[in-house]
């Protein structure tokens, strides 16, 4: 496979994490303002398993990994780059 071709894909799955990095942001805040409505030990609507602190720590950790995710990814397009001529 050629290596722009994966540079390419890469910076297009970049793109894909950084809109759930936005979207896990939303959902931070989101559960912050029911906690701060209703309670942390309030059950989260509509997922009626978790509460709204359990809703927000999981939207916390997400965000974390994502960001890793895509620490990793840049790193990789950046290698990839150091060594293309394209």
């Amino acid at each position: 496979m050629d290596k722009s071709l994966i540079i390419s894909n890469l910076e297009m799955l970049s793109n894909y994490i950084t809109k759930d990095i936005e979207d896990t942001e939303k959902g931070i805040e989101h559960w912050k303002e029911r906690i701060e409505e209703f309670g942390e030990d309030t059950i989260a609507f509509p997922i009626e398993n978790e509460t709204y602190k359990q809703a927000l720590d999981r939207a916390i950790e997400n965000k974390e990994y994502f960001t890793k995710k895509l620490e990793e990814n840049n790193k990789l397009i950046e290698i990839l780059k150091e060594g293309y001529n394209g």
